[in-house]
C-alpha cells in the first residue's frame, strides 16, 4: 500500500491567544536525551540550517517532555493535529500552561511511515520549512511515538527560550545598564555618581505589578516627582535599556527600578515587566 504523509505547521511569537490555567511542570519522566528516531529529526533539521548558514538549534529537555506528551495524544486520537484531545488546546496554550519561558516559539506536526521522508514533505512546505529556517529560534524538542504499524507520529516543538533567572537577578541587570549608560553619558573626564532612590524603587514595585494585571505598559499618572522621565516596557533581556532610556540617563541625578517576570495574555510565554524612573 502507498503510504501518504500527512503534516501540519503552526508557527507564532508572543502575540497570541492567553494561556488556560495557572503555569504548570512539564513532565519530568521525559527522559533529557533524545532517543535515536529523535536525534535523527534534530541533525536533519540542523543540516538544513547549517546548509542556510544559520545556527544550530540546541536540544531541549523541556520541549521535548511537550512534545512527546502531544505525540502520544495524537496518536491515541489517530489524528494529525495542534489541538489536544482533553481540551482542544493549541501549542500556545499548551506551552503558556508550563513554566517554560520564551521570547518565540513554533510547532511542525506530522505523521509518516518513514523519518526522512516526513522531512522532505516538511521541507517542502511553506510553514514548516519556515519554523525550521527561523533564524529567532534557538532550541528545538522532537517527541515520537510509533502506532501499531509502525507510523511515526512526529512533534517539532522550537523555541527561543529565555533565562532563568529572579526578579532580583534582573532588576540587577537594569541597574547595571542604567550605571553603564550615565557613565559614558557623562563621558570619561567627569566624575559623576548616580545613585538609586531605593524608597521610589519599592514603591514602583505595585507599579509593574498593575502593568501585568492591566496587561499594559501604558504609564499610571502621578509618579511622586516633578523633575525627570519615567520608562515602562516589556523586555526579552533586562540588560538592554530603551533607547530613548538610554539617551536621558546621562541628565538623572537618582533613579529607580521595578522588575518582575510574568505571563499574560499578550506574553503567554512570559517576559519582563520593567519600570525606570530617571529624576533629575
Amino acid at each position: 500500500m502507498t503510504w501518504r504523509s500527512a503534516a501540519k505547521a503552526f508557527c507564532l511569537a508572543t502575540a497570541i491567544p492567553a494561556m488556560a490555567g495557572p503555569p504548570a511542570a512539564v513532565s519530568s519522566s521525559a527522559s533529557s536525551s533524545p532517543s535515536p528516531d529523535e536525534a535523527r529529526l534534530v541533525r536533519l533539521i540542523n543540516r538544513e540550517r547549517a546548509e542556510a548558514r544559520l545556527g544550530l538549534l540546541a536540544w531541549d529537555h523541556a520541549l521535548a517532555g511537550l512534545a512527546r506528551l502531544h505525540a502520544a495524544d495524537m496518536r491515541s486520537m489517530e489524528k494529525v493535529t495542534h489541538h489536544s484531545g482533553a481540551d482542544d488546546a493549541d501549542f500556545a496554550t499548551r506551552l503558556a500552561r508550563t513554566e517554560y519561558r520564551a521570547s518565540h516559539a513554533a510547532e511542525n506536526v506530522a505523521l509518516d511511515m518513514d523519518l526522512s521522508r516526513a522531512h522532505a514533505a516538511l521541507m517542502k512546505s511553506p510553514g514548516h520549512r519556515a519554523n525550521i529556517l527561523n533564524p529567532s529560534l534557538t532550541a528545538v524538542g522532537v517527541g515520537i511515538v510509533r502506532a501499531r504499524d509502525g507510523a511515526a507520529y512526529i512533534v517539532e516543538d522550537f523555541a527561543t527560550p529565555l533565562a532563568r533567572i529572579s526578579d532580583r537577578e534582573a532588576a540587577d541587570m537594569v541597574r547595571d545598564a542604567v550605571t553603564r549608560e550615565h557613565r559614558a553619558g557623562n563621558g570619561p573626564g567627569k566624575v559623576s555618581v548616580l545613585e538609586e532612590d531605593r524608597a521610589l524603587s519599592r514603591e514602583l514595585l505595585a507599579a509593574v505589578r498593575s502593568m501585568v494585571e492591566q496587561d499594559s505598559v501604558t504609564p499610571r499618572k502621578g509618579w511622586g516627582f516633578k523633575a525627570g522621565w519615567v520608562f515602562t516596557y516589556t523586555s526579552a533581556d533586562p540588560a538592554k535599556l530603551p533607547l530613548d532610556a538610554a539617551r536621558k540617563v546621562s541628565g538623572a541625578r537618582t533613579y529607580a527600578v521595578a522588575v518582575t517576570f510574568s505571563k499574560s495574555r499578550s506574553y503567554p510565554f512570559g517576559t519582563w515587566w520593567v519600570v525606570v524612573a530617571l529624576k533629575r
